[in-house]
């Protein structure tokens, strides 16, 4: 049947459609069997050269068994015809396919759709940013294409091009509309159960000889890690993986039972870090050895290992601690011990006999000696040892005499288990390469290591790294500097040229950049920004109505740009009908025709030639010549707003009704459906308990929970981020060091200069540190925050188990405080922690410390000024801050600090004189105490600071040196001000200004 004329496709169309099918699945040729990107390539030249010879398209049937047997090929190939890489081939085949039977406009929308739609598919495989890239353009494309056919043979390429940017272009505010407000889901949006995460790449949870080797010639990324402090020593970064003790003669593996509770001590300061995980689909999070203060999701098992709830099988952030020096289970369990000294029978008999002569003549510290010694005498470190027999250890130790990582250990464990000393082998990675770009210390594959612990009385599990006897080098610089180039590493580790690894910093870094910002926003991101922007509920219902009135928004919007642009009407026209309204006023005698069919306005009564005239642009013409030159009215930009009207109302209408349904879901009936606090069994024992200790009536208290329920918000926004901001002073600074909060510094000293000069004189305290901390707070009174008090602490104490006893002994103090001063518990606002009033208090804070400065006998930290000045005033004197003494003091480093300064923490405890023998001077009292302050900013020189007492006395208010720094510098610039603006008398100088 042939195709109707006004169905049949332009010719000049069709290269338009082999560009978009060429663009839509180009990429997908990396990830497609070689055989069905041959099968598609070979089809698109095909249709290309029946098209360019205009020659007849085949047959249907020539189609349907070509169409067969690539689905054939598919099953044999994918064994289903469903799933990811089933599917997307399929896709891939059947717009090859399509090309062959273009006739007509329909075949060519087919096309379009299947083009848009294989778009999507490429974020299966990559979500990289030249993938985001290639996708603009091949969009840009497909748009094109789509208007090349409604636009004919008259459209020109580059108007059409230019056409298709502009629609692009109007797009992007609802690209980013829908990308900030759609509700973000946990876990791969497009994730399928069979195949999803296929061919993820990373370490195993067994090792062989081998394993690691082969690893290791892998250039990709399995993790990056940002510290807040200063890097650790390379040869403290060991990243723990999965701990194998049961050994079969070939290959390790983890037992698989349960373990006691760990019993860890640390021996030096923890240092924190964020790391950006890989997805690996392993349950481990290769934590810095030791891991401390793990997210409420990560538990940590027996073996010391971090472990996650469920696989990492998509790129997660998450915020850890690590005590760098610890001592692990110094007390074992028997069982545990009898395991870790179990060796297959009849195995490796050599290295049993040599072990037995250490045994008989050594301590234990002196067999693990002697076998370092012998690895760092007669063995070699390589990618490329030979092949090893039945017995692996003996045919490694006493011929082959080479090999990597897991040979060493394995071989280690062997000699100590067969000493009599229990020992292990620990899997992970260790040491990582620095990007200074954007602070990053960046893991690869390339870095994954294995070694050993072992068991001593006294002292618990010791890492051994036999590895390090043999090439120093790989703990300590790196497996490339241990290696060198005769090695199968990775040529992205091999290339050592300063330009290529410059180059390659910064192409990390920006990638590293998309994956943070972009691909890293996550639904705890997503609610954080929206708490930001004032919109504090944040589950599908208010998105939903956030949604669709941004949307509603920008609609409207684009319409009334459309209509200002709208093309004007033609003069001639106008003129036409200016003039039949001047007949019409002066002669009555003209009679209208409606405009609308078309054949206009004629003259009533008036015969052509009979001189009649009217005046038009300073001519008289006769109606007959009028009517002679009548113009056509051209309803063409009728139609199109006609239609551009249509749309938007079908566009609208669907968004205003999920908005009006979506506010009668979110209606108090429904909410009040959520469970309250009075069917918590904790909240119920808390009333108990208080009726016991303190005269409460659980019975009430009861009744005020039955009136509360959890508050969501407040846990997203107590919960540390798992993908927090980059520690930075110099964006944190701003926020709280700008002109606007001085100048409101200055007016609030002004108009409280009497309280706050009172309140430095009873206490003791600076009268600037006062005003500033004030200003931090809560911006002189303006930003206490609207989250119910009582409903905030309830929520922490019984649904935000990391901290729960803490603000359960807040709740208890915010009910103590309210009984004694008679206060409504529904009435008191505060902040989503429970921080209450101008200064900010705690509840248990506020008991302390609030004191009645004003003299109205009561304390009022919400509206008295007076008694929040006398509060913290209070406060600071009972924590000894001292006026007169310094807080801080730049200091100047010749070269990076040692990392054990930084490590110290801010609490005074070395001399001037110390730190300056360590290459650390300030303008300061050599024999005062101080602390190394570090304010980082990446990419950026660190700025030191010298802290004194009285800024450790700050972070007691908040426990951050960025925070210290901030009041500080903030009191500072305020009594700066002040210097300047008050009367220069001895008496204001000595108030005001440094003398």
């Amino acid at each position: 049947m042939s195709t109707p004329a006004h169905e049949a496709l332009d010719r000049h169309a069709t290269p338009w459609l082999f560009a978009t099918a060429l663009a839509t699945t180009a990429p997908h040729f990396i990830h497609q069997p070689p055989w069905l990107s041959a099968v598609a390539g070979a089809t698109l030249l095909w249709a290309v050269w029946l098209w360019w010879k205009d020659q007849r398209l085949p047959s249907r049937w020539i189609l349907i068994p070509l169409v067969g047997a690539g689905s054939a090929g598919i099953l044999l190939e994918f064994h289903t015809l469903f799933g990811r890489d089933a599917g997307v081939a399929m896709l891939v085949m059947f717009m090859a396919m399509k090309l062959l039977e273009l006739k007509s406009r329909r075949d060519a929308m087919v096309v379009v759709t299947l083009g848009y739609f294989l778009l999507l598919t490429h974020y299966f495989f990559s979500q990289s940013i030249p993938t985001g890239i290639w996708l603009l353009a091949a969009m840009w494309l497909v748009t094109a294409t789509l208007i090349r056919l409604h636009g004919g043979p008259s459209s020109s390429p580059r108007d059409t091009l230019r056409y298709a940017g502009v629609l692009c272009l109007q797009a992007i505010p609802f690209m980013l509309v829908l990308f900030l407000l759609f509700p973000r889901i946990s876990g791969p949006l497009w994730g399928l159960p069979t195949d999803a995460h296929a061919g993820k790449t990373g370490l195993s949870d067994s090792m062989s000889p081998g394993s690691i080797a082969e690893l290791v010639q892998n250039p990709d990324i399995a993790f990056r890690v940002r510290f807040d402090g200063p890097l650790p020593p390379r040869q403290k970064l060991y990243w723990r993986g999965p701990v194998m003790e049961q050994f079969d003669g070939t290959t390790w593996q983890p037992y698989k039972g349960r373990y006691p509770a760990p019993q860890l001590e640390s021996l030096s300061p923890p240092i924190d870090y964020e790391t950006t995980l890989e997805a690996h689909n392993q349950r481990w999070l290769l934590a810095l050895d030791s891991p401390r203060n793990l997210p409420a999701e990560i538990a940590q098992n027996g073996t010391l290992t971090a472990v996650s709830q469920n696989p990492i099988n998509e790129r997660q952030r998450f915020r850890l601690s690590a005590s760098l020096d610890y001592r692990f289970n110094t007390s074992e369990d028997p069982v545990v011990l009898q395991r870790n000294l179990a060796l297959p029978a009849g195995s490796n008999p050599q290295a049993r006999a040599l072990a037995g002569q250490w045994r008989a003549s050594q301590s234990p510290e002196g067999v693990i000696d002697k076998a370092l010694a012998l690895f760092a005498a007669e063995f070699t470190y390589t990618l490329q040892p030979p092949l090893l027999g039945r017995h692996s250890v003996d045919d490694f130790l006493f011929q082959s005499k080479r090999g990597f990582c897991e040979h060493y250990a394995a071989a280690f464990v062997v000699l100590m288990r067969a000493a009599g000393i229990p020992a292990r082998v620990v899997g992970g990675y260790q040491g990582g390469e620095f990007n200074p770009l954007d602070q990053y210390l960046v893991v690869r594959q390339s870095d994954a290591h294995a070694w050993t612990e072992v068991w001593l009385a006294g002292k618990g599990w010791v890492r051994v790294d036999p590895t390090a006897a043999v090439s120093p080098d790989r703990i300590e610089t790196g497996i490339a500097s241990a290696l060198g180039f005769g090695e199968p590493l990775p040529m992205l580790i091999q290339l050592r040229s300063e330009w290529v690894r410059t180059l390659r910093y910064r192409w990390e870094a920006i990638n590293n950049a998309w994956n943070q910002s972009v691909l890293g926003y996550n639904p705890q991101r997503q609610a954080e920004l929206l708490a930001r922007l004032g919109l504090s509920e944040t589950d599908w219902r208010s998105l939903a109505v956030a949604l669709g009135s941004t949307c509603g928004l920008l609609v409207a919007g684009v319409m009334a740009w459309a209509l200002y642009k709208r093309p004007e009407r033609d003069p001639t026209l106008r003129l036409w009908h200016k003039a039949l309204r001047h007949l019409a006023r002066k002669e009555g005698r003209l009679r209208a025709v409606g405009n609308a069919t078309g054949t206009g306005p004629t003259c009533s009564g008036t015969a052509p030639g009979t001189g009649r005239t009217f005046p038009a642009r300073g001519r008289r013409l006769p109606c007959g010549a009028l009517r002679q030159y009548r113009p056509t009215p051209d309803h063409t930009a009728r139609r199109h707003r006609a239609i551009a009207m249509k749309k938007l109302t079908l566009t609208l209408a669907p968004l205003l009704l999920a908005a009006l349904t979506t506010l009668a879901h979110a209606s108090p009936n429904s909410a009040a459906k959520a469970p309250t606090f009075a069917d918590d069994p904790a909240a119920i024992e808390f009333a108990r308990d208080l009726e016991t200790r303190h005269g409460f009536k659980a019975d009430e208290l009861i009744s005020q929970f039955a009136q509360t329920r959890p508050n969501t918000t407040v846990l997203k926004l107590i919960k540390p981020p798992a993908s927090p901001l980059q520690r930075s002073w110099e964006r944190y600074r701003p926020r709280f060091l700008n002109d606007r909060r001085i100048d409101r510094g200055v007016s609030f000293w002004q108009e409280n200069a009497g309280q706050l000069a009172k309140a430095s004189a009873v206490y003791g305290v600076p009268e600037e540190i006062i005003v500033a901390i004030i200003g931090v707070e809560t911006e002189y009174g303006r930003n206490m925050g609207s989250f119910r008090v009582f409903e905030a602490l309830a929520t922490l104490a019984f649904n935000y188990p990391r901290r729960a006893e803490f603000f359960r002994t807040e709740l208890e103090q915010f009910l103590l405080l309210a009984r004694e001063n008679n206060l409504d518990l529904m009435s008191v606002k505060g902040s989503f922690a429970g921080a209450i009033g101008i200064p900010q208090f705690m509840p248990g804070s506020q008991r302390r410390y609030a004191v009645d400065f004003d003299g109205d006998q009561r304390v009022d930290l919400g509206n008295s000024v007076d008694d929040a000045i006398g509060s913290v005033g209070r406060f600071l004197g009972a924590a000894r801050l001292a006026s007169g003494q310094p807080i801080a003091v730049p200091a100047t480093t010749s070269g990076t600090p040692e990392a054990e300064l930084i490590q110290a923490g801010i609490r005074p405890s070395l001399k001037v004189t110390d730190l300056a023998g360590k290459g650390i001077s300030a303008n300061s009292d050599p024999q005062a105490t101080a602390a190394l302050i570090d304010l980082v900013s990446p990419g950026r020189e660190t700025e030191y600071w010298l802290g004194f007492e009285n800024f450790y006395v700050i972070t007691r208010y908040n426990r951050s040196s960025f925070y210290a720094m901030s009041v500080f510098q903030l009191g500072e610039e305020i009594r700066g001000r002040m210097c300047a603006l008050q009367p220069t008398t001895a008496e204001n100088r000595a108030r005001y200004c440094r003398v």
